[in-house]
């Protein structure tokens, strides 16, 4: 079995932003919340959360990605539009770094439940896009800061359970493919709110195992 070479991990990590005039750097701008949350968190797993400096640059960033014009909301990174997926990742990267008093707690929450539709699904952002993605994000997020209680969780849960197919996974949206993906997405956010019960567990796992290819 090969050697972990975690050194050589950390030291791409360190330097993944170093090139800030690449056209690649350019071109993923609007990838670079989710970016920073896998990036902080491979380190956290490295134990390699050592630099105060950067931390403070990476928690002044998030910062400058709040929506003035959406409170509470963050977007991918600063002057994009607020969306559910960025405000979970800049909880997450704030949460590992011990920063949530730097958050608006009752600001975000507010912002998450105004994207929950009537069905109980919700939206990605004000445009209206909807798939299982973002319900995790909302539970997920409104757990960590308590809001569970600002939406109707029992509405999210049978529409998440909509998206379940007759194979036992789990697609983006109500009749749409199985996915692995939406599979995880759908499987925690139910962990989240006590529902697994509602899931053929042998089923789902069995319908997993079938994907695992030969290598």
């Amino acid at each position: 079995m090969e050697s972990f070479h975690g050194e050589k991990h950390e030291h791409y990590l360190r330097h993944l932003d170093d090139d800030k005039s690449s056209l690649e750097y350019m071109m993923s701008e609007h990838l670079r919340m989710g970016g920073v949350y896998w990036g902080v968190s491979a380190m956290a797993l490295l134990r390699r959360l050592d630099d105060e400096a950067r931390k403070d640059n990476i928690i002044n960033w998030i910062l400058s990605c709040q929506d003035p014009a959406r409170p509470g909301g963050f977007g991918p990174n600063a002057g994009h539009d607020a969306d559910i997926t960025a405000t979970h990742y800049a909880l997450l990267v704030l949460a590992v770094y011990n920063a949530l008093d730097r958050i608006d707690t009752s600001g975000m929450v507010q912002f998450i439940a105004s994207l929950q539709r009537e069905d109980g699904s919700f939206s990605g952002d004000h445009w209206g896009e909807v798939d299982i993605r973002f319900a995790y994000c909302a539970l997920s997020a409104l757990t960590i800061l308590d809001g569970l209680g600002s939406i109707d969780v029992d509405g999210c849960v049978r529409w998440i359970l909509r998206c379940m197919n007759y194979d036992g996974a789990f697609g983006p949206v109500p009749r749409a493919e199985s996915h692995a993906a939406y599979v995880f997405c759908a499987v925690q956010a139910l962990a989240l709110v006590d529902a697994l019960e509602a899931v053929d567990v042998d089923r789902l796992g069995w319908w997993l195992c079938e994907r695992q290819t030969p290598s």
